[in-house]
This record gives C-alpha cells, structure tokens and sequence, in this order.
C-alpha cells in the first residue's frame, strides 16, 4: 500500500517547492494539496490546478487570523485541556484521511494544529521545506522571536501532558542545498532535487498554473527587484533612480515587490511588471534571462537563477550600500554569513556584491559600455 502525503501551502512560490518534491521525492506516493487563502494568487492557483491530476484531492481554505494574543492563548490553553479535539470542529479544514506525513513551510498555529489533529491517533511527522533564503537562516525561517517563544513553551507543555507536540513529531527540513544552512539543525536534513528546465511536466505544470507574464513584459535590459521596505531607513527610491539616470529609464524595470501597494516609478517613465502575482522563479521558467541584469538590495529573488536554475546571470546585491539591512530580516548575522557562503559557492565573477555606492556605480558603466560594444559590434 503506497504512502498519502498532505502537503499545505501558504504562498505561491511554496506550491512550485511541494511540487517540485510530490513529483520526484514522492513520485510513487499518493499526495494531497491544502493550499492556504492567504496571498494574492492563491485562488487562481486552486482553479488551475485541482483537476490537473498532479495531486489527488485539492483543498483550499481562508486562513484562520487570530488578532490579539489573548486570543491566541486561549487558543492554545484550549488544545492544552480538550483532549477530544472538540474546538477543533470549527476549524477551516479538519482532514478525512489519513497521512503518513505532513509537510510544509509556515509553521503557522493553523498549519501546526492540522499536524497535531493527524497525530491523535497514531504517530505522522511533520517536515518543513525551504522557501528561499529566510529558511537558511534559522529553524523556523523569519518567524518573529515572539511568536517562536509562544510555539516553544506550547509545545513542551503539550509533551508534559503527554500529547502530541510540534517540536516532538517535527522530524526533518527539506532543502535544496543542505550546505548554507547558517543554523544548528537539531532535525534531519533532505535535499531537494534542483528544478529544470528539462523536466516537461514539472515545466507544463508551471506554465499552467501561475500567469504568465504578457508578451515582451520583461523586455527590459536591467531588472530591479523591489522589497517591502517601508518606513526601514533604507531609501531604495533614490538608489533606483541613479540607476534609471545611470543606464537609461528606457532600459530599466522594477520587479514590483506584492505586499508593497504604491507603484512609484509609472510616472518617473520606469517600467513595472505587472506579474505581481507570479514567482519569479515560475517567470524563468518560460522566460530566457540569461542576458539580463539583475539588481536588489537584498531580495532573495535575486539569488534563484543560480540556486534552481544553474544560471549565471550578472547579479548586484547592494545592501552594502547602506548603513543597515532590511530590518525585516530577522537574523542580520546569519544573513550576511549566508551571502557569504552564497558568493564563495558561486565565485562565477557574475555575482557582485559591491562595496560602495562608488564601486557599483563604476561596475554597472563598464558593464554597460561592454553590453553597447557588443551591440555595435553585432551590427558591424
């Protein structure tokens, strides 16, 4: 009797890593998909994909919000005390099957309580897979320090109760590249296989599932990927706009960040994609870059060409540029030591982490007075 997997999905880029594991980990298993309301895109996603034959059963819920703390301890007092799961009947999703293992990133109280309610009756572990670069660096990805006290003191009064806990059945994280993690694991590690280009069905599952940029969206020379820092310090609208004078607006893009609500750069005559919606990583998938520029300041995105696809693509990181990081970023140490590793790994001489403003400024003129010599130098 084969294995049945639940797998439970809270973003976009999160279904093509489920995926991704379902069909070459788990290709003989049974397996099915809980995706989670709670990004834009998610809905689209469930239409696409339910009857695509990829997973058994299909679900999709809202996610359960819980707005105060008072809210969520008592919550967690009421798991702690009610041993048939009573309150659990009014949940979102209560699972009718059984599974031989849970797996999925956000260690939400949603997607944990799933887990525990599978572990009533007999034992199911629960695995954790990457989701680019905050899953490298610490156990529970960019989970708050609040919220990771809160899960650790729930989870050992629930084993002193002699009930099923989190930090008990998680047996695993799965990774892509094992080798940056910038953490102690104190779980088994897995490796996922890379994704590729050559792999048709993988391939045919993205370009059917998430929406394609239109025809000639991406038809810009230099690509910048926004981040959702707002009111962090860190002014990333001037840096974009040297850049735009540096290597011309008609030749520049931003790679909107989703969470961010303002475009500021239509009406500065900068071009925007309008695939907010989409993995940039489901982007290279029908997309050839490799003759683009990539730039961040420290988004992750910018790192996926080499890390899934083996691409060299010249690629500025330029959070040395300023006085802090994002202080979205929940382990600075780690961050800086995982980019570390990152460029010592892929020491390709297309990956640059300038030091200052002045480097980077001479960098990206040389690089596109050869770009414009190449040019010339096709036509001639």
């Amino acid at each position: 009797m084969s294995k049945r997997y639940l797998f439970i999905v809270n973003q976009l880029f999160q279904l093509m890593v489920a995926t991704q594991m379902r069909m070459t980990l788990f290709a003989d298993a049974d397996a099915d998909l809980l995706l989670i309301n709670s990004s834009s895109g998610i809905g689209g996603v469930y239409e696409n994909i339910r009857d695509a034959g990829i997973y058994g059963d299909v679900f999709i819920v809202k996610r359960n919000t819980l707005p105060s703390d008072a809210q969520r301890v008592k919550l967690l007092f009421t798991q702690l005390l009610d041993r048939e799961w009573r309150f659990f009947e009014d949940s979102s999703f209560v699972p009718t099957k059984e599974y031989d293992a849970v797996f999925f990133n956000d260690p939400s109280l949603q997607n944990t309580m799933i887990a525990l309610y599978l572990n009533r009756h007999k034992a199911v572990p629960m695995y954790r897979f990457e989701e680019g670069l905050g899953t490298y660096l610490s156990e529970f990805g960019t989970s708050s320090k609040r919220f990771l006290f809160t899960y650790k003191v729930w989870s050992h009064a629930l084993q002193l109760l002699g009930r099923p806990s989190p930090l008990k059945i998680m047996s695993g994280h799965y990774y892509f590249f094992p080798g940056l993690i910038q953490y102690e694991p104190r779980y088994k590690t897995f490796q996922i296989p890379p994704f590729t280009l050559t792999d048709g069905r993988f391939r045919d599952f993205v370009l059917n599932t998430y929406p394609m940029p239109l025809e000639g969206e991406f038809d810009r020379k230099y690509i910048f990927f926004e981040e959702n820092i707002v009111n962090g310090g860190i002014d990333d609208y001037s840096l974009i706009m040297k850049i735009a004078d540096l290597v011309g607006r008609e030749n520049l893009m931003i790679k909107l960040h989703p969470r961010r609500a303002v475009d500021r750069f239509s009406d500065q005559g900068i071009k925007v994609s309008v695939s907010t919606g989409t993995p940039w990583e489901a982007v290279m998938m029908k997309l050839d870059t490799s003759d683009k520029v990539l730039m961040t300041i420290s988004s992750s995105a910018a790192l996926s060409s080499r890390l899934y696809f083996n691409s060299r693509v010249k690629t500025f990181m330029l959070y040395k540029l300023f006085d802090r990081l994002n202080p979205n970023l929940q382990s600075p140490e780690q961050y800086l030591q995982y980019m570390e590793d990152f460029q010592k790994t892929y020491d390709d001489g297309n990956f640059i982490i300038p030091e200052n403003e002045e480097a980077f400024v001479e960098e990206l003129v040389n690089n596109r007075r050869r770009g414009i010599n190449d040019i010339e130098g096709k036509k001639i």
